[in-house]
């Protein structure tokens, strides 16, 4: 009911028929009130045309005042329905005549003329009206009316009604076509009929139907577009998705994930023929991705230069050949023109703003691709999308080799040779054989002097070639580490007995052991190198590196220079050795160190020609302890240093002593250690030594070994500076090195020691013999002065006398001494020396 009255239908209709029946009343209302004002004017005409009458009539008689004539002529008025009374009355007022009931309750008009006769006034008639008939003829005249007016509006409703059905038609038309285009029916025209608004508003409502149609049919198309863009951007983007979690895989190369981006991007592109070209650091050599037709991944190497890359490469734009056979061919090109490509583009893969590498695309088609590529076109997208996953996946290489692999020799670090161990004896343990598997420990020797002496560049690239000359020994099977310093490992995962991990290492100390030029330098190197096994010497990897490292420790122990495999210990010495090294950082604190002192004898003149300084630590509990079993340590722990200071500011001391209390002035000879050798203000430290103690330059020797001198052109540097103070210089430990005569010739020395392994077996060995005559005979041409060691027997001395040696240190002459008990066994040591005057025969 709401709804209708809410209508347009409903309102027009209650707007007209309000209208209709306002006019009505209005028209009906000033009908009747005219009407109605007739009738009184009427009634009141009347009376006064019957005054006007009785006027004319009576007049005359008036002016006689003849009142007898009047009387007949009013009462005739009395006939007439509507007059109740007729009064006549003379000029004063009186009554002279009166017919009818003046006194009634009934409502009347009174109307009063005035008596004239020409102009003169005889009185005035009043009559009465009666309101009865007027009344009556009143109420008829409303009736009607009202009457007339219900029919006139009832009419007007039916013709409004069907008025605003016929005005409104044509809206409910339009009303019917706008609800089903609301419910999505189109193709929807409606009449152009009713009145000028309607038929513009019926226009109006057809051309908008007709453009919805149009643009809904447009949308449509557009949907269908952005739907099928939407969809190759979902699988796009799938693409793209693929491609950056690939770069997330675990122990991916960089060649995995270009294998897994070329498959997307064909899946995706379906390109008739892709490829990833990636360029070497030096941009000399380009290596090409490319897939097959059966996703088969095949690479290629091929120079940088005259190639469509290198295009790319310089100016950091895209290439597009869209007419390959028109064009100058690249060799590169010729075998994607054989089949069938006639239209190529390479796209730059950025990394760091530089070019690293592109993506290439081929097609079957000329003219495939637009000159003008933008930065959110496909290719575009790809190729940034690769350039951001080959630079992630570069930097997870850079990680992985940082975490797995020593910067320096790039060879695998001990994190990752420890899984590889762990690996590979999972491995072993999981399936029933004979193989075994071995661990080396491999150490450099001496290394620290070379490198402090030629510094860490130099140690650098030192280490870098041995890494290179260990890994040409081993099989690709083997596993080469650097756990830190100059200390290797290798991994045998599968050997049939120890004799295959000795012959390894035997061949790694040859090939170690040769010398080495590096930045102008030559250097002689060499190497100790332990071995475990398993399952022998250990079931798992800590204890199987542990006891490879053990082994190596005792082959350097024993020498340096070999190998060793290991071998159980019946007690464990480190606690003990921990103990030794803190009680021998003590030493120096408590003045446990003292110096011995041995003679030297010249047995050629039969004279005491020297002493030598030997340093021995007095421990509380243990007594002394011979130099052998803390000169390694304190080398090792850098005390070395002041101990040896100590020897030579002592035996300077003790030497200027003597010469002071009278006895004859000889040489003292005081070994320098390594680390001593190799201090920058060692020079400085002697010449203050000397000024300090009063000592001539001459009576002093400062031993040195061969392996200080490995780093030759250091080693002459210092050596002059020292014999510029008049320092004499000697070759300790002569022959167990590697000096040759180049080697001797060139060090500014004064004598040679032979070493005491050549003298032991002299008398009774050819080969030692005959070694100890060519050093002889080579320090004579080189005017040098020898001195051999270890002479503990007669015969020794007869030979050494015989081929011109001229002293002698050992045993047989006198065991090293403290000052004082030197000082008494001196005479006795003078006379046993005077007995081998050459003289004597």
């Amino acid at each position: 009911m709401l709804a209708k009255r809410n209508s347009i239908t409903f309102r027009i209709w209650l707007t007209m028929n309000t209208l209709i029946l306002i006019c009505i009343i209005a028209l009906g209302s000033i009908y009747l009130y005219h009407a109605a004002d007739n009738l009184e004017e009427g009634l009141r005409s009347e009376g006064i045309t019957a005054a006007t009458t009785l006027r004319s009539a009576i007049a005359l008689s008036m002016l006689n005042q003849d009142y007898s004539s009047i009387s007949p002529l009013a009462y005739s008025l009395l006939d007439q329905p509507n007059i109740q009374y007729v009064i006549v009355r003379d000029q004063s007022g009186k009554v002279v005549n009166q017919k009818g009931e003046t006194f009634t309750n009934k409502d009347l008009f009174i109307e009063k003329v005035p008596l004239l006769y020409f102009n003169s006034y005889l009185g005035e008639i009043e009559i009465a009206l009666k309101k009865d008939a007027l009344q009556s003829k009143q109420n008829r005249l409303y009736t009607y009316t009202l009457l007339i007016m219900l029919l006139v509006s009832a009419g007007s409703m039916i013709i409004s009604v069907i008025v605003s059905k016929k005005l409104t038609l044509p809206l409910k038309e339009l009303m019917n076509a706008a609800r089903a285009m609301s419910e999505g029916k189109r193709h929807i025209q409606v009449n152009v009929e009713g009145t000028v608004e309607i038929k513009s508003l019926s226009t109006v409502f057809n051309q908008m139907a007709a453009t919805i149609e149009q643009n809904e049919e447009n949308l449509k198309k557009e949907v269908l577009r952005a739907t099928t863009r939407l969809s190759e951007k979902i699988k796009q983007l799938k693409t793209l998705g693929n491609i950056s979690q690939s770069v997330l895989k675990q122990n991916l190369s960089h060649y995995d994930v270009i294998s897994i981006i070329l498959k997307e991007i064909k899946a995706f592109l379906n390109p008739d023929r892709l490829s990833i070209s990636l360029f070497d650091d030096n941009k000399d050599i380009v290596t090409i991705h490319y897939i097959t037709d059966n996703d088969n991944i095949m690479i290629s190497e091929i120079p940088l230069k005259d190639t469509p890359f290198q295009i790319v490469a310089n100016t950091q734009k895209p290439v597009i050949r869209n007419d390959l056979p028109s064009t100058n061919i690249y060799d590169c090109e010729q075998v994607p023109l054989r089949q069938g490509i006639k239209a190529t583009i390479s796209l730059p893969l950025m990394i760091n703003d530089k070019v690293m590498g592109t993506l290439n695309i081929g097609s079957f088609q000329k003219n495939f691709f637009k000159e003008n590529i933008k930065e959110d076109s496909t290719f575009a997208v790809f190729a940034n999308q690769i350039s951001i996953a080959l630079d992630r996946v570069y930097a997870y290489e850079s990680l992985r080799q940082s975490a797995f692999h020593d910067y320096l020799t790039d060879l695998p670090n001990y994190r990752y040779f420890k899984s590889s161990l762990d690996r590979a004896l999972n491995s072993i343990k999981n399936h029933e054989n004979s193989y075994m598997l071995a661990v080396m420990f491999l150490d450099l020797d001496r290394f620290k002097i070379i490198n402090d002496s030629l510094g860490h560049d130099f140690g650098d690239l030192l280490l870098k070639y041995v890494a290179r000359l260990i890994e040409s020994c081993v099989d690709p099977d083997h596993t080469v580490g650097r756990i830190g310093g100059d200390e290797f490992i290798i991994l045998l995962p599968k050997i049939n007995d120890g004799n295959d991990a000795a012959m390894l290492a035997e061949k790694i100390t040859r090939t170690i052991n040769r010398p080495i030029t590096i930045s102008g330098y030559e250097v002689h190197v060499t190497c100790s190198i332990g071995i475990a096994l398993y399952p022998t010497d250990g079931q798992d990897s800590e204890t199987l590196i542990k006891h490879a490292d053990t082994a190596m420790h005792r082959v350097k122990e024993l020498g340096r220079n070999n190998y060793a495999i290991y071998t159980p210990l019946e007690k464990d010495s480190t606690y003990e050795q921990l103990i030794f090294e803190n009680d021998l950082r003590k030493a120096l604190d408590r003045n446990e160190f003292t110096v011995y002192y041995q003679p030297k004898v010249n047995i050629q003149t039969g004279q005491i020609s020297g002493l030598e300084a030997l340093v021995r630590w007095v421990h509380p509990e243990k007594g002394i302890i011979a130099p052998g079993k803390f000169i390694s340590i304190a080398e090792e722990t850098g005390l070395i240093i002041p101990i040896g200071e100590f020897v030579l500011r002592t035996a300077c001391e003790q030497l200027a002593k003597w010469i002071k209390d009278g006895i004859p002035p000889i040489v003292v000879s005081v070994n320098l250690s390594t680390k001593q050798f190799l201090q920058t203000n060692l020079v400085k430290i002697v010449e203050n030594i000397l000024k300090e103690t009063g000592l001539e330059p001459n009576l002093l020797e400062l031993e040195i070994t061969e392996s200080m001198t490995v780093v030759l052109n250091q080693a002459i540097k210092t050596l002059d500076q020292l014999k510029k103070l008049g320092v004499q210089i000697s070759v300790d430990d002569f022959g167990t090195g590697y000096s040759s005569l180049n080697y001797l010739r060139m060090l500014p020395i004064d004598r040679l020691k032979i070493d005491r392994s050549f003298i032991k077996d002299i008398t009774t060995n050819e080969e030692n013999a005959a070694i100890v005559s060519t050093i002889l005979s080579m320090a004579f041409n080189l005017n040098l002065d020898v001195i051999a060691e270890g002479v503990e027997e007669k015969t020794q001395v007869d030979f050494l006398q015989k081929n011109n040696c001229h002293e002698v240190q050992g045993y047989y002459f006198g065991h090293p001494l403290p000052a004082n008990e030197l000082e008494e066994k001196f005479p006795d040591i003078q006379d046993k020396a005077k007995v081998w005057t050459k003289n004597n025969f």
